[in-house]
């Protein structure tokens, strides 16, 4: 058997549940700013963010650009139009809905504010701390790893964190 010196370990989906997250933020941005909420919903959030993130991977756009167009695709699919004047917003009802990245900006705050373990989280990391140096690797947005990870205790076994956002 290898014995292994160093483990690099993701966040999402392996420490911190991001889909317990994510559900929960997207449900409460919609909520928030007025708009269709409930599953079909959060499909075709799913469906967008993909689609951004594959793009993001083949370089055919920024962490900028992806950050600044999800929600406007996400109003646009929903049937609610991203304005960008006043009066079409009231007429809304919602003054704040035709901003895409402030839509954003809300979310990620939101998702920053959920950091659920996945089962055996602690353990596993208190047991591998024993015998290995670990840190942390993600690509995730840097304020919102922050904050997750903060919040989780996960960062106390931890000898780095390394956020692709913030190490180039």
């Amino acid at each position: 058997m290898a014995n292994y010196t160093c483990l690099l370990l993701d966040v999402d989906n392996t420490l911190l549940d991001f889909n317990a997250a994510e559900r929960a933020a997207v449900g409460i941005t919609l909520e928030h700013y007025g708009m269709p909420n409930g599953p079909e919903a959060l499909e075709t959030y799913h469906q967008i963010n993909r689609q951004l993130w594959d793009s993001l991977a083949k370089g055919e756009l920024n962490r900028s650009k992806l950050f600044a167009v999800r929600f406007g695709r996400v109003m646009q699919a929903l049937g609610t139009p991203e304005a960008g004047n006043a009066r079409e917003m009231q007429a809304l009802g919602t003054p704040e809905a035709g901003n895409a990245r402030e839509m954003n900006d809300f979310y990620e705050n939101e998702l920053a504010n959920h950091a659920d373990l996945m089962p055996g989280a602690l353990t596993a990391l208190e047991e591998l701390g024993e015998v290995a140096t670990l840190a942390i690797v993600s690509n995730g947005a840097a304020q919102v790893q922050e904050s997750r990870i903060a919040a989780s205790g996960i960062g106390r076994f931890m000898d780095g964190v390394y956020i692709s956002e913030k190490v180039g």
